[in-house]
């Protein structure tokens, strides 16, 4: 009895040691929870640190059974120092005899949560190791009056990145993009992970209630990325020209006048009288009570200078000029083409605010909508979306929509209606064919003895775009005939010998015969 009892009192505190050996153990422990904005910098710091200053001792994915370590971790290769690191992973670490275990959750939004399990004496060591971890961010935003910056800064990206990931702006899905006629597919609703200069930089662009840019950056690359973000939206001028705005739709018109065509008075005069007038002068038609027509339709074959016309008018009367064509409004997207229209008269109506005036010109509106019954569904809702437009402009001032085609009668009735005044821009008859010729022949060194009067009949019927193709040809068939008649190299006519070379009646007709 005595023995048993002894025993059993042995047993007790053997127990009772053990317990008091696990409590230790246990509330030895602490678990430090730190989230974390940028999972690739804040991911390889934590793991550098345990990597260089201990070892690690087991790596998996997740704990099973027995709290074991199990699984593949997801790593990732670093630009900076071509190493590797993980971040989504469960791993056991030493550092001078204490241990370590330390857990990453990254999620689809590039953010970590590390759980870091340590003995409580080495508490404060980690809190300063998560604190320096942390990758201090900012959020820098930008908004523009088109897509024409975020066209320039996508452009600047794809050459300046070294890697590149685009996702969908709320989700890790497809971003939204539209088809541009020089960069491909551009985003306009997309989240950009991208790493410049060995910087990680997260980007958002929102195009569905204004073209607005989110960058988060570094705290040290602020100046950086503001200066970046204005950047975008300067766009340089050549000497001489208008100043060109970074939009998508509006172009430079440079220094276009009337003495660059010729055989258009009839025309030039009807769109004197209905745009350039009232344009120039908003106050004296407004009080004559008359006003342009909201919708201008220019018609005729091609290759007699509608799109020229355009810009001189837009030249003449100061106006803002946005030119757009089928490759530049259609779209692959479902809603795009109506979104492309919504902007470009968005974008004149800020103009007018502004007190500007505002030309839009859309060449060869026959590629948008003919007959409606012909068209898809999708096609019906973006002519819809344009025949609203241009309902809604009917009371802005100061604005005008010029449209050209060669197919006026394939189009839809709907759509003429909007187009409230025709003019008609046809192949120029005698007199305008001489105009058109002496204006390109101005500056070229035509023979003394040659009369052009003799090209008037045997250009009957040459468009203005064909007259031109035809000095430049003759040109080039002078060249020719005074290389081969002096029996030197077209490299070697220089000085005194330009000089003397004429562009001569035989090499305007060795072109019209060659046709």
């Amino acid at each position: 009895m005595w023995f048993r009892k002894k025993k059993e009192k042995t047993g007790s505190e053997n127990l009772e040691k053990k317990v008091e050996q696990i409590n230790d153990k246990l509330f030895s422990k602490v678990q430090i929870v730190e989230d974390f904005q940028d999972v690739n910098y804040s991911a390889k710091r934590v793991w550098d640190y345990f990597n260089t200053k201990g070892k690690i001792t087991k790596i998996g994915n997740k704990t099973g059974f027995n709290d074991k370590i199990t699984g593949s971790p997801q790593m990732k290769h670093s630009e900076e120092d071509n190493s590797f690191y993980p971040t989504t992973a469960t791993f056991d670490a030493t550092i001078n005899e204490s241990k370590y275990r330390v857990i990453f959750e990254s999620s689809f939004r590039e953010e970590l949560k590390v759980t870091l399990e340590c003995d409580i004496d080495n508490v404060n060591s980690m809190k300063d190791l998560l604190a320096g971890a942390k990758h201090e961010v900012i959020s820098i935003s930008k908004k523009y009056e088109s897509l024409g910056p975020i066209k320039n800064l996508y452009e600047f990206l794809k050459s300046k990145a070294k890697s590149m990931k685009i996702t969908g702006g709320r989700t890790d899905s497809n971003p939204k993009m539209i088809v541009d006629e020089e960069l491909g597919l551009l985003p306009v609703e997309a989240k950009i992970s991208i790493s410049l200069d060995k910087t990680n930089y997260i980007i958002r662009i929102s195009t569905d209630f204004n073209n607005k840019v989110d960058i988060e950056c570094p705290l040290d690359k602020t100046d950086f990325v503001s200066d970046l973000l204005e950047r975008m939206s300067v766009k340089k001028t050549k000497e001489g020209e208008k100043e060109v705005k970074s939009l998508d739709f509006y172009v430079s018109v440079g220094e276009y006048h009337w003495n660059m065509v010729g055989g258009l008075s009839k025309a030039r005069k009807e769109l004197q009288q209905y745009i350039e007038w009232p344009l120039e002068n908003t106050e004296l038609f407004k009080k004559l009570d008359s006003s342009i027509p909201k919708g201008i339709l220019l018609i005729g074959p091609p290759g007699n200078g509608k799109t020229t016309i355009a810009k001189i008018i837009a030249n003449e009367s100061k106006s803002s000029f946005y030119t757009v064509s089928p490759k530049d409004i259609n779209s692959m997207w479902v809603g795009g083409t109506e979104k492309n229209w919504g902007r470009l008269f968005n974008q004149a109506r800020a103009d007018v605010k502004k007190g500007k005036t505002v030309m839009i010109f859309i060449d060869e509106i026959d590629g948008f909508y003919t007959n409606r019954d012909e068209l898809d569904k999708y096609s019906r809702i973006s002519f819809g979306q344009f025949c609203q437009e241009m309902d809604g402009i009917s009371d802005l001032e100061n604005t005008v929509v010029i449209a050209a085609t060669n197919k006026h009668k394939i189009l839809d009735e709907a759509l003429v209606r909007r187009f409230t005044k025709k003019i008609y821009i046809g192949k120029p008859d005698a007199e305008g064919r001489k105009e058109i010729l002496d204006i390109y022949t101005k500056k070229k060194q035509i023979a003394q003895d040659f009369d052009i009067e003799c090209l008037i009949n045997a250009t009957k019927e040459y468009s203005g775009a064909q007259l031109k193709e035809l000095c430049d040809a003759a040109t080039f068939k002078a060249i020719e005939r005074y290389s081969a008649t002096k029996g030197i190299a077209i490299k070697d006519i220089k000085g005194e010998l330009i000089k003397e070379m004429t562009i001569e009646k035989q090499d305007f007709y060795a072109v019209l015969n060659s046709k």
